[in-house]
């Protein structure tokens, strides 16, 4: 065998070890996806929101005193312009289980949102949300935001 032929045969051997090398592992920040946002009545919604965490130290228990783990603002829309905003409706996410990867955690939140008393107020056509999820170590994930909620 040639010396070109060895060097071929190792840089087709580097380039077939390199494209079977695994993803990389994920972020120790929390990643966020909307995946769906469903009004599922006059006064409550369902967020659908995928996550991705390297390290999967996402949740509180319920008896730990921490502070709301996913935090949400609110935006409200006045004949198309934003008026105003406030805190939205927190939650406690519990801890992820079951749902490891070799790279850490990844999985599907559900958020329920009840008693939604803007819907139907008058001169109010539409709002929107934002969020965002703390993980144990206070690592703030992406914000995200759901689409604009018609309220008429």
């Amino acid at each position: 065998m040639n010396l070109f032929s060895k060097i071929l045969i190792c840089a087709l051997l580097s380039a077939f070890v390199i494209s079977c090398k695994q993803e990389d592992d994920f972020s120790v920040i929390p990643e966020l996806e909307v995946r769906d946002f469903v009004r599922t009545s006059d006064t409550s919604a369902l967020w659908i929101i995928g996550f991705r965490d390297g390290d999967g130290n996402i949740g509180v228990k319920p008896n730990e005193n921490l502070p709301d783990n996913f935090v949400t603002q609110v935006f409200v829309i006045e004949n198309g312009v934003v008026v105003y905003d406030t805190a939205g409706q927190g939650f406690r996410v519990p801890p992820i289980e079951g749902v490891e990867t070799e790279n850490g955690i990844e999985g599907e939140l559900r958020l329920n949102f009840t008693g939604l008393d803007l819907f139907g107020l008058s001169g109010i056509d539409s709002l929107y949300y934002t969020g965002y999820l703390l993980d144990r170590d206070g690592n703030q994930s992406n914000t995200i935001e759901t689409p604009i909620i018609g309220l008429n």
